[in-house]
């Protein structure tokens, strides 16, 4: 049987970093929000992290620098003891609320 308590950690991680990386973000357009996709086993490797912009017209500007922006995740990811074989293989994207409100609401989006 899994242990529950533990079978979110890397992905409980991946949400405190970024609610520390959107609360303190300097360039526009920002996000405003952020989905986390974990494995529900727990495993920290291959997880997807999308930056929700507000606007569908922030998207494109914003994808102009989201290999930096998951860089700078994952060095902060590193900074907290997660392994670095999965840090590597964070994915990321990036969509507006406007495209998620349009597309059915998180539920139907994300799916």
């Amino acid at each position: 049987m899994p242990n529950t308590k533990e079978d979110f950690h890397w992905g409980k991680l991946v949400v405190s970093c970024l609610r520390s990386q959107r609360e303190t973000q300097v360039e526009a357009p920002a996000f405003v929000d952020f989905e986390v996709l974990p494995h529900f086993d727990g495993r920290p490797d291959d997880m997807f992290v999308w930056f929700i912009c507000a606007l569908r017209t922030e998207v494109a500007p914003f994808r102009a620098r989201l290999v930096r922006v998951t860089q700078d995740l994952r060095e902060v990811l590193l900074k907290r003891d997660f392994p670095a074989q999965a840090a590597a293989t964070l994915k990321s994207d990036v969509t507006s609320m406007e495209d998620i409100e349009a597309g059915g609401g998180r539920f139907a989006y994300f799916r």
